[in-house]
């Protein structure tokens, strides 16, 4: 991916056909995914093909079309959920991995979240795929007992999907920017135009602060 760090991991396979972009929290900080990477000869068993901060650090591992270490375990008796692998096969295989730093259910600044909108964007973009929600996925469809809060409940998976339908469009805004938005117009900020979720429903909310009016004839003019 142009315009990102760079830092090249040894626990990397062979090619692959990437289906789908699977998202992780990392239950942990993004150095330390960073300084596995770096321990070469000495391979960690785990990879992805990106590592995202909590500030919106975004560092390329793997090469997209090769084979990351991030979803090859399954659960005993417990079948994997995601329609497009094939059966039996290794989810590693298709599916390229984002680790998120964090831990399952805290917030996800918007920093990050901006960020991994723009490396879906990117890979959707490069891959050809088709933004649906078997291709938007968190690891918990692979591993549905043992990565059941993975990436957890607030990876924010309506946002990444909005945004990669949306083409060019920023991502979705959430009530927090309504309120900010609101805050901006009462300061004197004089149009806004936002397009909030409610509901599951599409609603565009302006705000409009008109311009104060002048006197001309009392200016002389």
């Amino acid at each position: 991916m142009p315009d990102v760090e760079r830092v090249p991991t040894a626990a990397v396979g062979g090619e692959i056909t990437p289906r789908g972009v699977m998202s992780h929290v990392m239950q942990g900080w993004q150095a330390t995914m960073i300084r596995w990477a770096r321990e070469r000869p000495r391979v960690t068993p785990k990879s992805a093909h990106f590592t995202i901060g909590r500030d919106g650090r975004i560092v390329q591992h793997v090469p997209i079309r090769r084979q990351a270490w991030h979803a090859g375990r399954l659960d005993p008796g417990e079948p994997p959920r995601w329609s497009l692998l094939p059966p039996g096969a290794n989810p590693n295989d298709y599916a390229i991995g984002i680790e998120h730093e964090g831990f399952s259910g805290e917030p996800w600044p918007d920093a990050q979240v901006q960020a991994t909108i723009r490396v879906h964007r990117w890979l959707f973009a490069e891959l050809g795929l088709v933004p649906s929600e078997e291709t938007v996925i968190g690891h918990f469809v692979t591993a549905p007992a043992s990565r059941a809060a993975d990436p957890g409940p607030t990876w924010p998976r309506a946002r990444i999907l909005d945004a990669l339908r949306d083409g060019d469009s920023p991502a979705v805004l959430t009530r927090a920017d309504y309120d900010r938005a609101a805050l901006r117009a009462f300061l004197g900020v004089r149009e806004h135009s936002y397009r909030v979720r409610e509901d599951e429903r599409w609603q565009y909310i302006e705000i409009r602060r008109p311009m104060p009016t002048t006197d001309r004839a009392s200016r002389g003019g």
